[in-house]
């Protein structure tokens, strides 16, 4: 009777996310992790039933993260408290697939592209839900909304390719949220019109 495998499903999952970071979802291959996990490809196959099932995984796994983040942030007690606590979770959490990476196979992959679309609207509603809480209107609410969410993923990519970081990730977004959930006076709305 075959022996059970002594590496698990989220062994194999978890170095995978690995292999993702370092060189992007072609680097994901069953060889090579399997020689990472010092296991045979054998092993491989007690958990998934091919490289495609492994690939699922991981997504999975990223879409999961989103639904978890939002559970997690909604239990702080204030719209602004929720917003940063959400990203404040992003920054320690370590064992999820990174976004630069999920982004970067959602441009040659349609079926992730979907699955990204469709976590990054759940992302989206949430900020822009918090955002309504604050008192802003829904129009003003989606605009400040994709302006925060576009920032953050433009520091984390910023990041990823080595830049200078002034700042934590939850930092950035301290500061951030205080600007973003200043109320709108005539000073800061007059040239509003003309922005798409």
């Amino acid at each position: 009777m075959p022996q059970p495998p002594v590496v698990s499903r989220d062994q194999w999952l978890q170095a995978a996310i690995a292999a993702l970071a370092e060189g992007g979802v072609a680097a994901v291959r069953v060889e090579v992790i399997a020689a990472r996990l010092g296991v045979t490809k054998g092993s491989f196959y007690w958990h998934f039933r091919d490289r495609a099932a492994l690939l699922e995984g991981l997504i999975a796994l990223w879409e999961d993260e989103t639904v978890w983040l939002v559970s997690e942030a909604s239990l702080a007690s204030t719209p602004r408290a929720r917003l940063v606590r959400f990203f404040e979770l992003v920054a320690e959490r370590r064992d999820y697939p990174p976004d630069v990476e999920i982004l970067a196979w959602a441009r040659h992959d349609i079926d992730v592209a979907r699955r990204v679309e469709a976590t990054e609207r759940r992302r989206l509603d949430f900020i822009t839900g918090e955002l309504r809480a604050s008192g802003f209107d829904e129009a003003e609410a989606a605009r400040r909304g994709r302006a925060a969410y576009l920032a953050t993923q433009g520091w984390v990519e910023w990041v990823s390719r080595g830049m200078e970081r002034y700042d934590s990730l939850p930092g950035f977004t301290r500061h951030l949220f205080d600007l973003v959930l200043t109320p709108a006076t005539p000073a800061n709305t007059a040239h509003k019109g003309t922005l798409p």
